[in-house]
């Protein structure tokens, strides 16, 4: 239900991409017994690892962090700052 909410003032495209980057997020933490919404820096730097060993561009890692920021948003504390974790302040729903 918050990902539903968080993204109804995006673009088709835009939603569906950040909805697909949760949903992976998702499945990792859960595979790995985590709570998505309480990830740790080092966790989630562990994740970016994984897409890097994948071969997922740097643009694609940025968006999925800011997939990630968005849902932290929702809560009262912001996911720590790491160099794999994409800003929020320069997307904004249309």
């Amino acid at each position: 239900m918050i990902r539903e909410e968080l993204l109804l003032g995006y673009g088709y495209n835009t939603a569906r991409a950040y909805w697909g980057d949760l949903e992976d997020l998702f499945w990792w933490a859960e595979n790995r017994g985590k709570d998505l919404l309480n990830l740790s820096e080092k966790d989630f730097k562990q994740y970016c690892a994984l897409l890097r060993r994948r071969g997922y561009s740097e643009s694609t890692i940025r968006r999925r962090g800011t997939s990630f920021n968005l849902l932290a948003s929702t809560r009262s504390t912001q996911f720590p700052s790491s160099e794999c974790i994409g800003s929020t302040s320069d997307r904004t729903p249309r």
